[in-house]
């Protein structure tokens, strides 16, 4: 036995000069590692939400008994709704309902619209989004020590809704004769066309 307690013929000098190497192990953060003793008891990471029954039965000396569980897993963090439209040049928020994850940070891919932006503490998405933007899916993740989660949001930047304001509701004119122009005028942007249905000959706009 040599002085590092192995047996055997060996070349101790070799063994002082080349140590053996010490190898680090590293878990990917976060990591998912759970202990529990009973062999009865269930534990893991949820990847699904809803509402679950867990029915057990166990046995006494004289009867058997079946009892059931309710399994509730919910989300770390929801919003009132998965689909959002906004309008251009308009304030727009998106306020979480509810978050249920204790020092969670927050983060959301791909990056939002030009003008609006993403609070990692509160999850709350807001701003002026200065261009539109066909309808697309946003991943929003909760991070904390424990674990990480993700839900989807879809939102959708659309130009400004139309809105005709003109005093009255009907135009009359005079066949054969000559009639005043009358100019329309829209609170909510610029007309883009006009159409009138049945053609009317001798009618234009411009």
């Amino acid at each position: 036995m040599n002085i590092n307690g192995q047996l055997g013929d060996t070349i101790e000098i070799n063994y002082i000069k080349n140590p053996p190497q010490i190898l680090h192990l590293y878990e990917v953060y976060p990591y998912f590692i759970l202990q529990v003793a009973n062999p009865n008891s269930w534990f893991g990471v949820a990847n699904e939400v809803g509402i679950f029954n867990l029915d057990v039965w166990y046995n006494t000396s004289a009867v058997d008994t079946f009892h059931r569980i309710q399994v509730n897993v919910i989300s770390p963090i929801t919003y009132q709704y998965n689909h959002y439209n906004f309008t251009i040049n308009q304030s727009s928020n998106i306020i979480p309902n509810g978050v249920n994850c204790i020092s969670c940070i927050f983060s959301i891919s791909p990056e939002l619209t030009n003008g609006m932006g993403f609070n990692s503490s509160t999850a709350v998405i807001s701003g002026f989004a200065d261009s539109l933007s066909r309808n697309k899916s946003y991943v929003i993740s909760a991070l904390n020590y424990s674990g990480l989660s993700e839900i989807h949001l879809w939102i959708k930047i659309v130009d400004e809704i139309p809105n005709i304001n003109y005093s009255i509701n009907s135009l009359n004119f005079i066949k054969g004769f000559r009639n005043q122009t009358n100019s329309l005028t829209n609170v909510g942007g610029a007309i883009v066309s006009s159409i009138l249905y049945p053609h009317i000959d001798g009618f234009y706009n411009k």
